[in-house]
């Protein structure tokens, strides 16, 4: 790195980046906000009008898009950095998560929800069978 982060302290790191993910989360909010404040129920059959609807398939874009950059950036970034300012051996994204849930910064409640969510799950096209179906 050359803009001076490169010589920041662990905690310094960690500062940073949540400032980062607390800008991330205004903007996740916004997406949020704007596919379900209107109280639209997102069904399978408003998936289906995605074609017909380009307006909507844009505000589910960047609704998931923002969620998928906010959550890579507390697994991939946030979660070590943390570690690494309390003088905590990082490791694998699981590894951090089990270490993470030791330090008591994550409830046995969240746990297999986080888990989850660094499972690639893939949804598939309205009306078409997904992978398994026959």
């Amino acid at each position: 790195m050359t803009d001076g982060r490169q010589s920041l302290l662990p905690i310094d790191r960690f500062l940073w980046t949540l400032e980062i993910v607390r800008r991330e989360g205004r903007h996740l909010s916004y997406s949020w906000r704007s596919l379900f404040e209107s109280g639209t129920s997102l069904d399978s059959d408003w998936v289906a009008s995605l074609d017909q609807c380009p307006e909507e398939a844009v505000r589910l874009e960047a609704f998931v898009s923002r969620y998928s950059r906010m959550q890579d950036t507390i697994a991939d970034k946030l979660i070590p950095r943390w570690l690494q300012s309390l003088a905590e051996r990082t490791g694998s994204q699981i590894e951090n998560l089990n270490r993470a849930e030791r330090l008591r910064c994550l409830s046995r409640l969240l746990e297999p929800g986080i888990r989850r969510l660094l499972i690639a799950d893939r949804v598939e096209p309205a009306g078409l069978p997904g992978p398994g179906s026959a």
